[in-house]
């Protein structure tokens, strides 16, 4: 038996929970595929994040996302976008010398 949508988004989000705010490993990637991983991670990100407000705001007691994953997610989403705003940087000052 499978388990509804929200569940599994839960469970997968618990899984990774840490890693999620951690940056991507750049080892052996080229800028391009760095940035692409980035976009996703944020893309994820914001699935989980929307999911995340819809059920808590939902007042389900069967919720089980709580406002603390909320503010996890975020700060996470926050740590991406520095990620990248960094590899930008990086790209445009290696571009510039």
């Amino acid at each position: 038996m499978t388990s509804p949508p929200s569940n599994t988004d839960y469970v997968t989000y618990r899984q990774v929970a840490t890693d999620l705010q951690l940056p991507i490993c750049e080892a052996g990637l080229d800028r391009d595929t760095v940035k692409k991983l980035y976009e996703s991670k944020w893309i994820y990100l914001e699935s989980l994040r929307t999911r995340c407000f819809l059920e808590i705001n939902r007042g389900e007691s069967g919720s089980l996302f709580s406002l603390d994953d909320y503010r996890q997610i975020v700060e996470a989403q926050k740590k991406t976008v520095f990620h990248m705003r960094e590899l930008i940087r990086s790209a445009f000052f290696s571009a510039a010398l």
